[in-house]
């Protein structure tokens, strides 16, 4: 399956359904600046993606350590990292979730 990034995403229905290690700096390269996080303060980024059969998913970190005073400091020093850290999807329940994660890691590895 195809999916495509896309910068705004309808996002009724998500919950957590997996999660994907690669690195935050490769993120970049491959798809940009990451939006800012909209579920919480702890949200330091976030990816939208849409399936070829319409279904959304998003692909966001979370860091508790997070505060509204420390946030831009911590968004500069995750997102420069090279190794891969857990990313968390987020999706419906029927999502294809390995799918996903192989496509993603196909675009990182073609962008390199």
């Amino acid at each position: 399956m195809n999916y495509q990034h896309v910068k705004v995403a309808e996002l009724e229905e998500i919950c957590h359904v997996g999660v994907l290690h690669v690195s935050p700096a490769a993120l970049i390269a491959t798809f940009g600046e990451p939006n800012n996080g909209t579920t919480s303060t702890e949200n330091i980024g976030e990816y939208y993606y849409k399936s070829e059969n319409g279904e959304y998913l998003v692909v966001y970190s979370l860091d508790p350590d997070v505060t509204l005073e420390n946030i831009e400091q911590a968004k500069h020093r995750f997102w420069n990292v090279k190794d891969p850290v857990p990313f968390s999807i987020g999706a419906k329940h029927d999502a294809d979730v390995g799918d996903f994660k192989y496509w993603i890691r196909k675009q990182i590895i073609n962008n390199t």
